[in-house]
């Protein structure tokens, strides 16, 4: 018996969504009408002196001709899957009605899509895992990244103006990384996320995050998504989690993560649609978790 049970604050969102024509893909130092999607690189921590990451901006239209207003914008993070980049995004929905720059009209948003590595689980790997000090992934989004966009763009840098979700590991990642930081997110987003991560105790690179399973049990309990349920309650925060029903691996890791938030009486948003572990189920998915941040976040205007 599937589970498709709602609890919300409010009414269910109309997922009616009308796309318009915007410019196409481009790269620059300052964004423009007609130049709107940059790659931006930033210092962060690693195991050598002058590491980085990279991260792809897409503004909004009307960003540059708003400057003069002083109008900030509120910001989704759009998180990749296990084995991705920061370009898979961009790479999956470029020429679609749901490309990046499209949806960043349609919805009022900033969208910035991290790099994750290959596989960060945007988590911070324990001392003792191989290239611990390389993956540090919770670090370098909350304290490198955020701040980053913060600096070089016109946002809401509270967290009223900031929304983070994403794919699989990312699904994972977004739950993961709002609930443990209040004080950067106030909405968050899962499409097919890893809700648990102990029944992947040999796959996707987990024991070089976490050390072997048989080992540290507790510690990837711990570290997954539906450990932190309990880190939402009482607080004003968005989240809507979704799976597709041919989805195997990870349908009842969502489940649980459902059962477990109405147990604990969290509002949320949980969804189950045909489509399984595929970028069609994920491109399909993505306006309406963009349509649920700009109904939650602080609107584009001007500061007070």
């Amino acid at each position: 018996m599937h589970l498709r049970s709602i609890v919300t604050r409010r009414s269910v969102f109309s997922w009616l969504v009308l796309l318009v024509n915007v410019p196409a893909w481009a790269q620059s130092s300052r964004p423009a009408d007609a130049d709107r999607v940059q790659t931006i690189e930033f210092a962060i921590p690693g195991s050598r002196p002058g590491t980085t990451s990279k991260a792809i901006v897409v503004v909004p239209a009307d960003y540059a001709r708003r400057e003069a207003e002083g109008v900030r914008y509120p910001v989704v993070y759009l998180l990749h899957g296990y084995s991705g980049s920061q370009e898979d995004w961009h790479k999956h929905t470029k020429g679609t009605d749901r490309a990046l720059d499209r949806m960043a009209d349609r919805y009022g948003l900033i969208i910035v899509l991290p790099d994750g590595k290959y596989s960060s689980w945007y988590l911070d790997a324990v001392p003792e895992a191989p290239e611990s000090a390389d993956y540090q992934w919770e670090t370098v989004i909350t304290r490198h990244l955020v701040p980053e966009i913060d600096r070089r763009y016109r946002t809401w840098a509270e967290p009223a103006g900031r929304g983070i979700t994403g794919l699989s590991m990312g699904g994972h990642g977004a739950i993961y990384l709002c609930a443990r930081h209040p004080e950067l997110f106030s909405a968050c987003g899962s499409m097919s996320g890893v809700m648990d991560l102990q029944p992947f105790r040999d796959k996707y690179d987990l024991a070089n995050r976490l050390g072997p399973y048989h080992e540290h049990p507790g510690r990837w309990l711990a570290h997954s998504a539906i450990s932190q349920a309990e880190k939402f309650a009482g607080r004003n925060v968005g989240i809507f989690i979704e799976c597709g029903l041919q989805d195997t691996p990870f349908i009842g890791g969502n489940q649980a993560m459902h059962r477990r938030l109405l147990e604990l009486n969290i509002p949320h948003e949980y969804t189950e649609r045909p489509g399984g572990h595929t970028w069609p189920y994920w491109v399909n998915a993505l306006p309406y978790h963009l349509q649920f941040m700009a109904d939650r976040l602080k609107p584009a205007g001007r500061a007070n």
